[in-house]
Formats: C-alpha cells, sequence, structure tokens
C-alpha cells in the first residue's frame, strides 16, 4: 500500500486539530451558555482580596457591565472540619489562616449524602462547612467611584429533607445583582447532621448549630463583602425553610439576623417534627444504626454507658458507611439547640435543660431541668426542676420543686410541683407546696400551703401559713412565717421564715429556706435567710443570704451566695454576697449584704445593710441605710439616705428615712420621710405619711402613718392612714385613704391618695388614684391612676395613668389601665381593668385586660390589653395585646394573645399574638404584630380554625391561602368559592396592599390609570388603593400575571367591598405564592424539573434566579424576576415609617430593623393530613415548650 508523503500528512493532521478544537469550544458554549445567561456575566473577570479578622481572602470579579461588578467567593471556611473525635460535636469556629492568603476562586466540599447523583456531585466529604459569597459592587450615579453604602445581606439556606443538597446547587448572582450580598452556606446532613440518642453524649442538632455558626460568622466578617450586619435576612428552602424558622425561634441568634423568608417549611409541618409516642424514637435509631454498623453495645448498661458505647463505635466506622445505612431517619424531637435564651454546651449526662440568660455548662448527672416558659413533659422519676435564674445541680430524691411558669404533666414519682397558673390537685403525700398564684385542693397530710389570694381553711396540725395579704395570728408552736405584707406577731423560738409564695413546713433549728424560687439543699448551720420582702431578725453572725431567684448549693458554713445572673465560687469565709448582677468578692467579716446593682465594697463591721426587700434590725445608731441601686459607704452621722435614684442632700437634722422595704426605729418628730422614687424635703408639720413596708415607731404629733404590717390605732385627728390588711373605719372627714389590697369604701370626694412608694400631696380635684394592691371603688369619673413608683400630682381629668414601668402617654378618652395587684370594681364605662392575681370573667364591651400572671376566660370581644413592661401609645380601638405569662383560654374573637414564650394549644379563632417586650406603638385597628399568613395543612395544621373561620372575624392569622384558588373545600386553606367574598376578599385585600405598598408602589399609578379606563371613570381622586375597582385593575396588569395567578381571585374581587378589618396595620405581613395548581394540567409546567410528587414546588418555579433551572418559556422568567425582585426588596426595606401613598393611608410597617423578626413565607399548597388538634406536635424547639 502507497504511503502518503510526510510534507502531505501534517496540513492533514493540523486541520484536524483545528476542526476537534472547534467542536470542543462549541460544546462548552452550549454548556456553559444556560448558567451564563441566567448569572448575567462575562467573560471578563479578574481577581479581588478582601482583609476580615481571621485573614485575607481571594476571590473573583466578574464585569456586569459599566456599572456593576460582581466580587464571588466560594468555598469560605466557617468551621474547623468536623472530623474524627468532632464528629457528632458541635461545630467550632474557623481558627485564623493569617498571613496566608485563603484561595476562595472554587466551591467547597458537599456534605456527605447519598443522593449525590441528582445534583451531580462529586467533591464530597465530611469536611464541608464552607460558604460562598456574592457581593456586588455598585457605582454611584454619574461618577466612577464605587458606591461605599453598606448593602443588604441575604443568607440562605439549602433544602433537601434534611438529608441531601448543597449551597452550591444555587448561584444567586441575578439576586446579587438586585444590591445584596448573598451568602449560601452547607451544614451537616442526615446521620452526621442530626443522629440523636437523646442524651448529652449524642444530643443531636449538629447540622443546626452548622447553620448557627454560620450565620454567626457572616455576621462578623460581612462589613468587609460590603454587607450591613445590622440588616441580615435568613432565607431557605424546605429543610433549610425550617432551618430557618429555628432560627427566627431561637433567643441563641435573637439580634443576629432581622427577617426571614420561609420557601416551603416553616418548620411547622408534619416532616420537621417528632410526635411523641411514635414508634420511630429518636434512640431507637441511633441504637438502630449501630446494630447495623456490628457495634458492641449491652443491653444491661445503662443508657449512658450504651450511648458512650454507640459513639466511640460509630466514630470508627467510615462515613461512607454510616451514611448508606441510615434509611428512613425520622426527624427526632432531639432537634432542638435552644430553649429561652441559653442552652447548655459541654454537660455530662444533662438530659434536660433551660434557664434564662444563664446556664449550667459543667453537671454530673443533671436530670432534669427546666427553663422559663418551658416545661418537660415525659420524665421518669421527675426529681429535680428548674426555677427561673437558677437550679440544683446534686440533689437526692429530689421530689419536689418549683418552677416558674412552667411544669411537667407526666411525671412518676411526683412529689410536690406548681407552676403559674397551673397546680396539682391528687398528690400523694403532699407535704409541701407553693406555687405563684396558685394552690393545690386535694392533699393529704397538708401542713403548709401558700397562695396568693387564698389559703387552707381545714388543715390539721396547721403549724405554718401564710398567703399574700393575710397571716394567721393564732398559731401553736409558729415556729416559721412570713409572706408579703405580713409578719408574724406571736412566734416562739422563730427560726424559719418565710419566702415569697413558698415556705418550709417541717424545719428543725430552720438552717435553710427558700428564695423565690429557688433555695439551698444543703447548708451547714444555714441561720439566717433572706427572700424577697423580709427579713431575719434575730441571727447570730448573719453569714449568709438569699438573692431572688437563685442559691448556692454546696456551700461551707452558708457564708455566699448567689444572685440573678452571677455569683463567687471561691470565697474564704464569705459571709455576704451578691446581689443582682454584682458582689464584693474580698470582704472582712463581710456581715451585711448587697442590694440590687451596688454594693458597699469597704465596710469596716458592717453589721446593718439592705438588699432588696430586707433591712437591719439592730444597728447602733442606725444614721445610714441602703437603698436599691445605691448607698454611702463612708458616712458620718448619716441621718439620711438615698431611696431609689433620689435622695435629699440638704436636710436639716434629718433622722429619718426610708429605703425600699426599711425604716428607722428611732425618730424624734418624725415629719418627713421619704417614699422610693420619691419624698418631700421641706415639710411643715408633716402628718401624713407613707413608706413601703415601713414606718416610725416613736414620733411625736403622730397624726398620719403608714407601715406594712402595721399601724396605729389610737390617733388624734387620724386623717389618713394606712395599713396592709386593714384600714381606719371611724375617721372624721375621711378624704384620702389606701392600704394595700384594701380601700376606703365611703369616701367624700375621693381627691387624693396614697401608693407604695409614693402619694401626691398637692392635688387639685383630684379624682382617682391607685395604689400598689389597692383600689377605689366608687370614684366619679375614674379616668386615671397610679401604678408602681409614680404618680400624677396635678392632674385635671387624667384618663390614663401608668402601669408598671410603663403607661400610655397620649390616648383618647384612656378607659383602661392597669395597676399591679389591683383593679377597680365599680366604674362607669369598665372597658378597662384587671390586676395581677384577679380578673374580670364576665365583661361587657372589654375591650382591655390582661395583668400579670392573670387572664380573662369568657370575654366578649376581647380587643384590647397591657402587659407589663410595655404598652400602646397611640392606639384608636387597641384589640390585642400582650400579657406576661398567661392568656386566656375561652375567649369568644380572640383577636390578641400571646404569653412568653408560650402559646395556647387549645383555641378557638386565634387569631393574633405577640410576646413579652414588644409592642405595637402607632396602630390603627392593631390586631397581630407579626401576621403568619399559612395556607396549607402542613404549614399551620395544628390550628383548628379554616380559613373562613380565621378570616371572618380577624387579620391578625391571616390566611393569604391560593387566592388563586383550586378547591371547593373549605378546610383545605383555600378561597375560590364565589360566595366567599366579605372575609376572604379582606384576605385578598391585605395581600394585594402588601404588594402594592411594599414591593411595587410605583406600581399605584398605573393601577388608578387602568381602573379609569375599565369604569369610565375621569377622577383619580375617586380611587384609593383599597378601592375594589383598583385592585381588579391591577391585577389585569402584566405585574400579576393574571393568566395563572389571580384567575379565579377575580371573580370575588369585582363584587366584595373592602372592611373595616381589611385595613388594618401592621408591621409584617408573611403571605405566600403558589403555583402548584395547573403545573400537571397546564403545558407551560412541563419543563419544572424538581417537584416532588405531591407537586409541591421546592420554594419557587424553575425561573432562571434565585434558582437556576433551565428557562423553559417568557412565563418563568416573569416569574423569576418578580420573585427576585421580591426577595431583594424585603431584605432591602427597612424605612420603620413610610410614607402614605394618599392622605390618611398608612401602610404596614414592614421589615424594619427595630422589628425582632420580619417573615415572609412562601408556602404552597400540598396534600397532607391535617394534625388532630389535641395531638401535640413538638418543634424541633422541643425545649422551647411549643407543643399542638
Amino acid at each position: 500500500m502507497a504511503q502518503w508523503p510526510k510534507s502531505k500528512l501534517l496540513p492533514i493532521f493540523v486541520f484536524l486539530v483545528f476542526i476537534s478544537l472547534t467542536v470542543t469550544v462549541a460544546v462548552v458554549v452550549v454548556i456553559l451558555k444556560p448558567w451564563a445567561k441566567s448569572s448575567h456575566t462575562t467573560s471578563s473577570q479578574s481577581y479581588v482580596t478582601v482583609t476580615t479578622k481571621y485573614g485575607d481572602i481571594r476571590g473573583l470579579t466578574y464585569k456586569i457591565s459599566q456599572e456593576e461588578n460582581l466580587d464571588v467567593f466560594f468555598g469560605v471556611p466557617f468551621a474547623q472540619p468536623p472530623v474524627g473525635e468532632h464528629r457528632f460535636a458541635a461545630p467550632r469556629p474557623v481558627e485564623p489562616w493569617s498571613p496566608e492568603v485563603k484561595n476562595a476562586t472554587r466551591y467547597g466540599n458537599v456534605c456527605l449524602q447519598q443522593n449525590t447523583r441528582e445534583y451531580n456531585m462529586t467533591s464530597v466529604s465530611e469536611d464541608c462547612l464552607y460558604l460562598n459569597i456574592y457581593s456586588p459592587r455598585h457605582r454611584v450615579s454619574n461618577t466612577k467611584q464605587p458606591s461605599t453604602e453598606p448593602l443588604p445581606v441575604m443568607l440562605y439556606i439549602h433544602g433537601g429533607s434534611f438529608r441531601d443538597g448543597s449551597s452550591i446547587y444555587f448561584n444567586y448572582t441575578n439576586l446579587a445583582l438586585k444590591g445584596v450580598v448573598v451568602v449560601t452556606t452547607n451544614y451537616r446532613l442526615d446521620a452526621i447532621g442530626f443522629l440523636s440518642t437523646q442524651d448529652d453524649v449524642i444530643p443531636g442538632n449538629f447540622g443546626l448549630l452548622d447553620t448557627k455558626l454560620a450565620l454567626e460568622f457572616v455576621k462578623e466578617v460581612i462589613s468587609s463583602f460590603r454587607g450591613d450586619p445590622q440588616d441580615i435576612t435568613m432565607f431557605g428552602a424546605s429543610a433549610g425553610s425550617a432551618l430557618v424558622t429555628q432560627m427566627a425561634l431561637s433567643p441563641l441568634t435573637r439580634g443576629k439576623f432581622q427577617k426571614a423568608i420561609l420557601q416551603s417549611g416553616p418548620g411547622t409541618a408534619y416532616w420537621s417534627s417528632y410526635k411523641p409516642g411514635s414508634p420511630n424514637v429518636p434512640r431507637e435509631v441511633a441504637l438502630d444504626l449501630g446494630r447495623k454498623l456490628d457495634c458492641q453495645i449491652t443491653p444491661s448498661e445503662t443508657d449512658r454507658n450504651q450511648s458512650l458505647a454507640l459513639l466511640a463505635c460509630l466514630r470508627d466506622v467510615t462515613a461512607q458507611d454510616l451514611i448508606a445505612q441510615i434509611h428512613n431517619l425520622t426527624v427526632e424531637d432531639y432537634r432542638s439547640f435552644m430553649s429561652v435564651y441559653s442552652h447548655p454546651t459541654q454537660v455530662e449526662d444533662y438530659r434536660s435543660f433551660m434557664s434564662v440568660y444563664s446556664h449550667p455548662t459543667q453537671v454530673e448527672d443533671y436530670r432534669s431541668f427546666m427553663s422559663v416558659y418551658s416545661h418537660p413533659t415525659q420524665v421518669e422519676d421527675y426529681r429535680s426542676f428548674m426555677s427561673v435564674y437558677s437550679h440544683p445541680t446534686q440533689v437526692e430524691d429530689y421530689r419536689s420543686f418549683m418552677s416558674v411558669y412552667s411544669h411537667p404533666t407526666q411525671v412518676e414519682d411526683y412529689r410536690s410541683f406548681m407552676s403559674v397558673y397551673s397546680h396539682p390537685t391528687q398528690v400523694e403525700d403532699y407535704r409541701s407546696f407553693m406555687s405563684v398564684y396558685s394552690h393545690p385542693t386535694q392533699v393529704e397530710d397538708y401542713r403548709s400551703f401558700m397562695s396568693v389570694y387564698s389559703h387552707p381553711t381545714q388543715v390539721e396540725d396547721y403549724r405554718s401559713f401564710m398567703s399574700v395579704y393575710s397571716h394567721p395570728t393564732q398559731v401553736e408552736d409558729y415556729r416559721s412565717f412570713m409572706s408579703i405584707y405580713s409578719h408574724p406577731t406571736q412566734v416562739e423560738d422563730y427560726r424559719s421564715f418565710m419566702s415569697v409564695y413558698s415556705h418550709p413546713t417541717q424545719v428543725e433549728d430552720y438552717r435553710s429556706f427558700m428564695s423565690v424560687y429557688s433555695h439551698p439543699k444543703q447548708v451547714e448551720d444555714y441561720r439566717s435567710f433572706m427572700s424577697v420582702y423580709s427579713h431575719p431578725t434575730q441571727v447570730e453572725d448573719y453569714r449568709s443570704f438569699m438573692s431572688v431567684y437563685s442559691h448556692p448549693t454546696q456551700v461551707e458554713d452558708y457564708r455566699s451566695f448567689m444572685s440573678v445572673y452571677s455569683h463567687p465560687t471561691q470565697v474564704e469565709d464569705y459571709r455576704s454576697f451578691m446581689s443582682v448582677y454584682s458582689h464584693p468578692t474580698q470582704v472582712e467579716d463581710y456581715r451585711s449584704f448587697m442590694s440590687v446593682y451596688s454594693h458597699p465594697t469597704q465596710v469596716e463591721d458592717y453589721r446593718s445593710f439592705m438588699s432588696v426587700y430586707s433591712h437591719p434590725t439592730q444597728v447602733e445608731d442606725y444614721r445610714s441605710f441602703m437603698s436599691v441601686y445605691s448607698h454611702p459607704t463612708q458616712v458620718e452621722d448619716y441621718r439620711s439616705f438615698m431611696s431609689v435614684y433620689s435622695q435629699p442632700t440638704q436636710v436639716e437634722d434629718y433622722r429619718s428615712f426610708m429605703s425600699v422595704y426599711s425604716h428607722p426605729t428611732q425618730v424624734e418628730d418624725y415629719r418627713s420621710f421619704i417614699s422610693v422614687y420619691s419624698h418631700p424635703t421641706q415639710v411643715e408639720d408633716y402628718r401624713s405619711f407613707m413608706s413601703v413596708y415601713s414606718h416610725p415607731t416613736q414620733v411625736k404629733d403622730y397624726r398620719s402613718f403608714m407601715s406594712v404590717y402595721s399601724h396605729p390605732t389610737q390617733v388624734k385627728d387620724y386623717r389618713s392612714f394606712m395599713s396592709v390588711y386593714s384600714h381606719p373605719t371611724q375617721v372624721k372627714d375621711y378624704r384620702s385613704f389606701m392600704s394595700v389590697y384594701s380601700h376606703p369604701t365611703q369616701v367624700e370626694d375621693y381627691r387624693s391618695f396614697m401608693s407604695v412608694y409614693s402619694h401626691p400631696t398637692q392635688v387639685e380635684d383630684y379624682r382617682s388614684f391607685m395604689s400598689v394592691y389597692s383600689h377605689p371603688t366608687q370614684v366619679e369619673d375614674y379616668r386615671s391612676f397610679m401604678s408602681v413608683y409614680s404618680h400624677p400630682t396635678q392632674v385635671k381629668d387624667y384618663r390614663s395613668f401608668m402601669s408598671v414601668y410603663s403607661h400610655p402617654t397620649q390616648v383618647e378618652d384612656y378607659r383602661s389601665f392597669m395597676s399591679v395587684y389591683s383593679h377597680p370594681t365599680q366604674v362607669e364605662d369598665y372597658r378597662s381593668f384587671m390586676s395581677v392575681y384577679s380578673h374580670p370573667t364576665q365583661v361587657e364591651d372589654y375591650r382591655s385586660f390582661m395583668s400579670v400572671y392573670s387572664h380573662p376566660t369568657q370575654v366578649e370581644d376581647y380587643r384590647s390589653f397591657m402587659s407589663i413592661y410595655s404598652h400602646p401609645t397611640q392606639v384608636e380601638d387597641y384589640r390585642s395585646f400582650m400579657s406576661v405569662y398567661s392568656h386566656p383560654t375561652q375567649v369568644e374573637d380572640y383577636r390578641s394573645f400571646m404569653s412568653v414564650y408560650s402559646h395556647p394549644t387549645q383555641v378557638e379563632d386565634y387569631r393574633s399574638f405577640m410576646s413579652v417586650y414588644s409592642h405595637p406603638t402607632q396602630v390603627e385597628d392593631y390586631r397581630s404584630d407579626i401576621i403568619f399568613v399559612p395556607v396549607s395543612g402542613d404549614a399551620f395544621g395544628f390550628l383548628p380554625q379554616s380559613p373562613r373561620e380565621l378570616a371572618a372575624n380577624s387579620t391578625s392569622l391571616i390566611p393569604i391561602p391560593t387566592i388563586f384558588g383550586w378547591s371547593t373545600n373549605d378546610s383545605s386553606w383555600t378561597i375560590d368559592d364565589p360566595g366567599d367574598k366579605g372575609e376572604n376578599y379582606d384576605i385578598f385585600l391585605a395581600f394585594v396592599r402588601f404588594l402594592i405598598s411594599v414591593l411595587y408602589p410605583s406600581q399605584q399609578q398605573v393601577m388608578f390609570q387602568k381602573a379609569l379606563e375599565l369604569y369610565n371613570l375621569t377622577d383619580p381622586s375617586q380611587l384609593s388603593p383599597y378601592d375594589v375597582r383598583s385592585i381588579d385593575a391591577l391585577l389585569r396588569t402584566d405585574l400579576y400575571m393574571e393568566s395563572f395567578i389571580v384567575k379565579e381571585a377575580r371573580q370575588f374581587s369585582r363584587a366584595a367591598a373592602p372592611t373595616e378589618a381589611a385595613r388594618g396595620k401592621a408591621k409584617t405581613f408573611v403571605y405566600q405564592f403558589d403555583y402548584r395548581p395547573s403545573y400537571k394540567k397546564n403545558p407551560r409546567w412541563q419543563g419544572v424539573t424538581h417537584m416532588d410528587e405531591r407537586g409541591m414546588v421546592l420554594g419557587l418555579p424553575n425561573g432562571p434566579d434565585p434558582f437556576t433551572y433551565p428557562v423553559t418559556n417568557q412565563d418563568d422568567h416573569t416569574v423569576g424576576e418578580l420573585m427576585t425582585t421580591m426577595w431583594s426588596n424585603f431584605a432591602k426595606y427597612n424605612d420603620p415609617t413610610p410614607e402614605p401613598l394618599s392622605s390618611g393611608v398608612k401602610w404596614p410597617e414592614f421589615g424594619h430593623k427595630s422589628s425582632d423578626q420580619n417573615v415572609l413565607l412562601i408556602r404552597p399548597e400540598p396534600r397532607v393530613k391535617r394534625f388532630d388538634r389535641d395531638e401535640p406536635v413538638v418543634f424541633w424547639t422541643g425545649s422551647s415548650g411549643l407543643d399542638d
């Protein structure tokens, strides 16, 4: 065969190479074209380096246009690799890498998972805790300078049923180009991320903790990427949305992000919770996994030893084998990483936990614990519990305890308990009890008790007792006693004492006691104690003390103590202690104590002191004292002192004084005094007086007085008086009076009064007044009042006043009010009120209510309220509010509610919500703060209301179900019934109003112009954004894609009329878009690639961004643009007081920075079984106490 000459072969070879290269380039272009189109990038790129606290990071810069560049950083580590001994452990923050420059030009590893083919993932590893950052660079208009304004930040958590998925699956170029910094992150998945033995050995929640650490890392470094760390929006789809829900609920992340977008998974769905009683118990799933992997687990071992053996085995198994053996792993209840404000991190055998702002970290065999607002529900041998801010750690057979606001419900060997608003009724061997505001009713051998406003009347061997506002006077062998506002009078061998709402009953040589919600258990020679509102009277070598809500547990010769949030741990002969937030540590023979927030530090033989609610009784020439928050330390002949936040400074021979809960004992010519926060300084012949819990005993010309627990009985010209539990009955010209929990009944022209800690002295026509624990009953025009620590002095027609630490100031005809522990009973136009420990039950037009620890039960038209520490200031018809620790349970037209970190479980028409420490201030018809707008059964299926029921009476919990409508079943959370007009139209209006006002205010004129054409109108002033004609016109614009979004909605929108309820304002609307109904019937949906079997789109249909599915048609492209615009506008919207679009119309305060969490809920309509209302559902935040 003839051979070709080499000179001729070379050109042919070159030609073939050229053709091959051409084809290769063409293929690459075809492959990359969709991504390039969706991300709007070009081939122009360069490198960029930024500096963070951890070191420099090198990324890529893409030139988008002449005005825009996009910096991208892929594979930025935010945690150390969770491998080896750190498998099944909380993530550890990444260590600084400086002076190295971290290369962030390629994606990091994907977390281990079974389903890697669908996502075409190749680099899969346990070392996967990386995130990606998209940072746009915009230039200032008409200049060449880049903008320096920080941009809103959006942190995305991917979905995938907690088993699969990755941050690299989403390209957020288009979203970032809307003017936000976008971050996407990984988190551990499947068994590696969520396996749990339901104890501290493998507690679970590692994937959730990963997202928390990613958020913290972003908050630390994002300013280096032009992001605003004070304006972060978290968003996620499916499981990622559920994780975002937990972050929004968790106080651990409170303040770390400002807004949230929930896409197809609000965290309350059936698939994101473990129901107690389910056969798939997390611990059993973990043990079954160990058996599959041949782990040696001895059945006879203790649970803890089994867990330790399992952990050791699983850490030796390869990660691939571990993942391969997990099938159908259920979501366990131990997916909570957070209780109220805190959680344990390193706790041995820590089986339950949560304290407020504090927690133990190393506790051996800590079998139970409890935080405020939460409780355990299934506890075997529940021997220990948790009070507010404190807990016991080593307690043998701890059979009774008391927590504030919480209690266990199913407990074996539960011998005593009581929470707020609840009490045990059948208790065997119930020897001790005390809850706040409650009491047991069936108790064998009932030797002690204490409830607010209540007491036992038939008690055998009744040796101790005390209720608030009452006390026993004839008691045999009365060895212990003391409640608030009371004292023992005939006591032999007074060795014990009584704290607020609690006391011991059988104590030999009463060396220990109990403060509020807490007590020490092991104390040697505990001879003294101090509770709130009380003090010891005969104490030898007063070496110990007790603050509110806390106690030490192992103290030798109890010389030290612990206050709220702090305590000394190593103190030799520590005879005194520390109040709230502070304490002395080195004090020689420190026999006194410390008040709240302050204390003396250098005091020689300081034998007297004053803490909150206490005082010394044996003091040589007691010329000085101590009030709360302040005290003198070196005072010569200190005859006067300081009240709370105030004191007299220039007083001649100021021999008397009064601090909180204390008094002088030897006073000549006691003409002046001081109440808390106020006092007279120059008073001639001071005939009236009142201090809190104190009084002078030797006073010349004693014309007026008031002490706690005592009063004068023979007084000439007795014009004023007040004692606790008592009052004068025969008084000439009795114009003023008031005691704690008492009041005058026959008063002529009742113009003045006296409150605890304060009183008015010069008041013209003082028509009403109120002290703490008291009220007037027959008062003309009862429009004013007085709360704790304050009062009005010159008030004409005082219609509103002050609650505890708060009050409304500008309220038209403010007929409701709130005092601490009191209320009026006969008041014209009784629209307000209720005090602590009591409430009205049958009130016509009851517009305001709720005090601390109380609630109404049968109330018609429950429209307003006021809690402690919060209040409305400018509210017309304030229909919803929030009380502290309480809620109504059977309320018609229930428009407002919310207790602290808790919620009602069986409530008809649950329409609003509100937590403590927050309130609306400028609200017209404000029925809710954050308005959840659930649509589907799995989203909020635990609510027993249908959309029609919800919409009929309120807009506070608005179901914006499918305003597109495809169901005729009223319980399906849809509203396509043509007969549904009024209530459903309210819902629809609220939705459209949100879009117009927040997202597309520019469309207002387009909407108006279209309406003019449709309805042949000439004057735009005839229209408003709420006008049904405007809404109808809006639906006809391209913006709302009428062809497949609002087709059925328009059926009722034309005929219905807007209602007052629909115009209610709210800070945040939580609404949905839903595109599921027609995807099987409509050809335009055939290109959708990532739908589950129920037809649920995970987040959005296949628009170009924020998800990078192929674009199949223009409608999908429009949807993608709409979504990214909505997303970015939501993240960027921070105006707390947006301008109204027309006169008299105010728009919602959407997404402003002062709000704790603002939520945008994107919820499809899956077909799922709804929960039975009586079936408890534990959220991931199991320790948050949110049931059902």
